[in-house]
């Protein structure tokens, strides 16, 4: 399977080197809207600074539709898109993702009524 990490990150660029690096080089796509200068964010991003996201606000969404968009228009084929922010990290190894996401084809996305009892 084919896997695209679709990043918006406004600081910590240790944080979000980290992250790129961790990854396999064919995933990244990273968008960055603060004063971060692209040239401190590992070669293996594909930057943009596109848009003046407000964290919580339509802006955010309408990156993470962007970056989706430049992905597709990469002419990349992928399986999944993996959308995060500058301030997560992988629970697991991505090169071990297939054994977790997709093996079977499904998506392991689950959504349930709110209040939910438990």
């Amino acid at each position: 399977m084919n896997h695209c990490l679709l990043i918006t990150a406004y600081k910590d660029v240790e944080q979000i080197n980290r992250i790129i690096e961790y990854t396999p080089k064919e995933w990244g796509h990273l968008d960055s809207k603060s004063i971060i200068n692209k040239d401190k964010i590992s070669s293996h991003a594909h930057v943009y600074k596109k848009l003046n996201v407000k964290w919580g606000g339509v802006e955010h969404l309408k990156a993470f539709i962007f970056l989706l968009q430049q992905a597709y228009d990469d002419n990349a084929k992928f399986d999944y898109y993996h959308f995060i922010t500058g301030q997560d990290f992988y629970s697991i190894n991505p090169v071990d993702f297939d054994k977790v996401l997709g093996k079977d084809g499904n998506s392991y996305f689950e959504v349930h009524p709110c209040p939910r009892e438990n």
